[in-house]
């Protein structure tokens, strides 16, 4: 434990104190130093708290008065004796402390249904970095571990991006640049990724219009290839001389001339829908948005029939000509000038429910077939856009956690569907199972300050290892004196595992970074008791949280044995705003508990 300096706190360090902690969670943790930093009249400017693998990490940064900064660290150091904490301390100097900082905030969600490793890390702040982002928050939840949810793992990464930085340069590259997009990336460590401008709100608002496609996405085939098979062709056989956008669906088509339009109906009967799609949908749902179905197969009998039993509000599908019964192997209207323009669909189709373009989000491939310089259009004007195509991905859930559910949202949406009618109560995946030779670490590391291209300095040594090191869990946290801390919870799988994360130390150091801890003592924990009675609790007080405030809601949290999960502040600037994300015990119920606060 790092003890007080004697000396006294210079002029040019603006009385500012940081101090982080870390060891064992409990309850009344925060109550506790709250309780010191009132006593000696200093204030709060900022805090954050987030948990690692049962433990804990948590930053103050405080304004101190003139004289009581000695006594004040001793008295904390102290508390932290008696709490059996770890604690440090830092005096920033004047030009550490960060203006207002420019530039806009966007979220980047990451998905796989394989273990995060460090490789993916770096090369996502690679992309980062060529961007010129910097890395403010990571976010990694238990029920978004894919050994707790089976399904899925999920990391959330906050930024903060330059002033003029588009999302479809991060997603796709830069126009003619070298820099590499976060989409590649992402597929080429098997997972998807979407981006969005950061607002606070984790998932898609009401006023919102989901587009659906309907092959390969709502529904697991192509229905095009589907009444092929009906007529007796393969559509592997059905070749296209052209290679301009919809000239396959056009030569599948002509091989339908002259075969009855009965076959959609044959086809209709057998239709499955993707694993996962009344789900998906039902939460759409029930979150207020407009759901869409687009497609240009020219099935619209199947696409009504779809739309009719998803609960969707608009079919948009190219119609077929048909004479006596019979396909005549043609797009009605079809000529050569004439195309399926998406974006201006998308717009009419927004316009039409009053919806600002950005909160229109696409799922499936709608960029398919676009010029560069279009689908880089379709991405600046529209809201996220969900890649997914069910011959790579077996379950259409991964688009809840890509729009920012979480694996308890999908578990209970999981459930709900079963108890309201068909669906799965369970997810279809299973969880990796631990390999009897590898060894886990847990590792925090800090800096006083962010920068762009941090995470790629401190996994440098572990990238080139691939997936014998693994980030069971990666959460980082960012505060208004310029400063970050990561916590790494890394499996490593590969002989001399203490080598590995000595390497990783040993840079760590050398980049500059501060190690405040490495223990190979991780303990499982059980993750479902935390999220059993979680609630998120908001505190805002103008024009900042006093210090008293503060330590009269701990004081509550403290009496009733609540424990504290995660503290984040929500107001760009000063700490106006808090959100902290608490476990309550069995015996306390929620209206109780919000008649304390």
């Amino acid at each position: 434990m790092a003890e007080p300096d004697a000396a006294p706190m210079s002029a040019s360090s603006g009385n500012i104190l940081v101090f982080r902690g870390w060891g064992a969670d409990k309850p009344g943790i925060c109550q506790a130093f709250l309780g010191i930093v009132v006593e000696h009249q200093s204030e709060v400017l900022d805090m954050a708290q987030f948990l690692l693998g049962g433990g804990l990490m948590f930053t103050f940064v405080l304004k101190v008065a003139d004289q009581s900064s000695i006594g004040l660290m001793k008295s904390l150091t102290s508390c932290a004796r008696e709490q059996g904490l770890q604690l440090n301390f830092h005096f920033p100097d004047a030009g550490e402390v960060p203006e207002a900082e420019g530039g806009n905030e966007a979220v980047i969600s990451v998905v796989s249904a394989s273990m995060i490793t460090p490789a993916l890390m770096f090369d996502i702040d690679k992309v980062l970095w060529g961007h010129g982002c910097v890395v403010l928050e990571i976010e990694h939840r238990s029920d978004n571990m894919k050994e707790h949810n089976n399904e899925y793992n999920k990391v959330q990464i906050r930024i903060r991006c330059p002033v003029g930085l588009r999302l479809a340069s991060l997603m796709m590259g830069p126009a003619g640049g070298e820099v590499e997009g976060l989409q590649k990336v992402a597929w080429e460590h098997g997972g998807e990724v979407t981006a969005r401008w950061w607002d606070a709100m984790n998932r898609p608002n009401g006023k919102s219009l989901v587009v659906f496609g309907l092959s390969n996405v709502l529904c697991p085939d192509d229905v095009l290839d589907l009444v092929l098979r009906e007529a007796g062709v393969d559509p592997a056989s059905v070749k296209s001389e052209s290679s301009q956008p919809g000239a396959e669906e056009s030569a599948k088509l002509a091989m339908l001339k002259g075969h009855s339009t009965q076959l959609v109906r044959k086809v209709i009967d057998q239709l499955a829908f993707t694993p996962g799609a009344k789900v998906v949908c039902s939460a759409m749902k029930r979150l207020g948005c407009r759901l869409a179905i687009l497609t240009n197969t020219g099935m619209r009998e199947v696409a009504e029939h779809v739309k009719s039993q998803l609960g969707f509000d608009y079919v948009i599908c190219r119609d077929v000509e048909v004479e006596d019964g019979c396909f005549t192997g043609r797009y009605m209207g079809e000529l050569s000038d004439v195309k399926f323009r998406k974006a201006d669909l998308l717009k009419l189709m927004a316009e039409r429910e009053g919806v600002d373009y950005r909160n229109v989000i696409t799922v499936g491939e709608p960029l398919t077939g676009l010029k560069a310089a279009n689908a880089r259009l379709m991405l600046e004007t529209f809201g996220p856009f969900v890649f997914f195509n069910s011959t790579k991905m077996p379950d259409l859930t991964i688009v809840l956690y890509l729009l920012g559910f979480s694996g308890s949202d999908v578990r209970a949406l999981r459930k709900r569907r079963w108890d309201d009618g068909p669906g799965m109560p369970e997810p279809s995946g299973s969880a990796v199972p631990p390999t009897p030779a590898s060894k886990r670490f847990m590792v925090q590391v800090s800096a006083q300050n962010r920068s762009s291209g941090q995470l790629q300095r401190i996994f440098h040594p572990l990238a080139p290892l691939r997936q014998d090191v693994q980030l069971t869990t990666v959460r980082q946290c960012s505060l208004q004196d310029g400063g970050m801390c990561l916590g790494l919870d890394l499996t490593v799988q590969k002989d001399h595992p203490d080598a590995v994360v000595k390497e990783l130390v040993y840079t760590c150091q050398k980049e500059g970074f501060a190690i405040m801890d490495v223990n190979d003592s991780a303990k499982d924990f059980n993750w479902q008791l935390r999220y059993q009675n979680r609630y998120v609790v908001t505190l805002v007080q103008k024009p900042n949280i006093s210090s008293t405030s503060l330590s009269e809601v701990m004081s509550v949290f403290g009496s009733k044995g609540i424990n504290i999960i995660k503290i984040e502040r929500l107001s760009s600037r000063d700490i106006a705003s808090l959100q902290f994300t608490v476990s309550l015990p069995d015996s306390l119920s929620s209206d109780e508990f919000s008649r304390h606060l």
